[in-house]
């Protein structure tokens, strides 16, 4: 066979190949492994192609999961995950996801994501109901299936989340901070465990500018105040008894809390949110070996 012919053959054998790859819409990404992993139900020892909705558990060792779309996502021994083409499902146990502002991760059933694509975020899911997060790069967000933001976490913090709190109704939020009234007289509040200032409104609250507060109130519909999330009716509003603010009419730009975390629970939307860090510890601290690096695109 001359050098014409076999490139000539080299050439249509490649085609044909990368057109039966092409062919194949659900193919996502890899799942590559030093030992073995099950995909599917199926134990695998090494790389596995990944597809739509498929479920990979990291069994003995890490796994490193690198999707076509330049996100990656590292698995701690014993974790599962179900993948998709836009987003993830941590199942159980511990995942870094880098780029989770491009695929988002789920917790159960929280959405959680972030304005920036490319951040870095640690998830550590413990059952059906409860679950951490981290944020390693970028501002990370919560929020609901249905959009509503429940929480944003700075870079450094870690916060926990408790699904179904008992006897909460899902319109209902408690919330904590230090009530502070803007130039426009709107009273806003900062709550430090979810990250998220809201418009207070209801009687009794001129008296409680400045002073630490614990508020129970529902999520009323229309448009809250600039740089504030959500308007809610206070139902139940009480001083905490330390008032640490020396500047109870700032700015809104100003800082909306100095001082330590009040230490009880966040309630928004039926989701408690604390301080975390008991689950994803050993990971935070760097005992998950090395972070992943950003993949590159995968062609499936």
């Amino acid at each position: 066979m001359n050098l014409k012919l076999q490139f000539a053959v080299s050439v249509l054998t490649c085609n044909c190949l990368f057109s039966s790859a092409s062919a194949v819409p659900n193919n996502i990404g890899i799942v590559m492994s030093p030992g073995e992993i099950v995909v599917d139900g199926s134990s695998i020892r090494g790389n596995s192609a990944l597809f739509d909705g498929t479920t990979v558990n990291s069994g003995d060792t890490n796994s490193n999961l690198k999707f076509t779309d330049g996100t990656n996502a590292f698995l701690r021994p014993g974790s599962t995950i179900k993948v998709y083409r836009n987003h993830a499902v941590l199942e159980s146990g511990v995942a870094i996801l880098h780029g989770v502002g491009r695929h988002e991760l789920i917790a159960d059933g929280l959405r959680v994501s972030s304005p920036m694509q490319d951040a870095v975020v640690l998830v550590g899911v413990n059952d059906g109901q409860h679950f951490e997060v981290m944020a390693k790069v970028g501002e990370i967000e919560i929020h609901t299936p249905s959009g509503n933001l429940v929480a944003r976490i700075a870079v450094g913090n870690t916060r926990n989340f408790a699904i179904g709190a008992p006897d909460q109704n899902p319109s209902v939020v408690k919330l904590q901070g230090i009530l502070r009234q803007n130039q426009a007289g709107n009273y806003l509040l900062s709550d430090p465990q979810a990250g998220v200032t809201y418009e207070l409104r209801g009687s009794g609250l001129q008296d409680l500018v400045g002073s630490s507060v614990a508020v129970t109130g529902t999520v009323q519909a229309g448009s809250a105040a600039p740089g504030t999330f959500q308007v809610v009716q206070i139902t139940e509003i009480h001083p905490l008894g330390v008032v640490r603010s020396t500047n109870p009419t700032p700015t809104a730009g100003a800082p909306a809390m100095s001082g330590p975390i009040l230490g009880a629970n966040t309630i928004i939307l039926g989701v408690a949110v604390g301080a975390g860090g008991a689950l994803i510890g050993l990971a935070a601290a760097g005992t998950f070996t090395a972070d992943p690096t950003p993949a590159s695109p995968v062609t499936p």
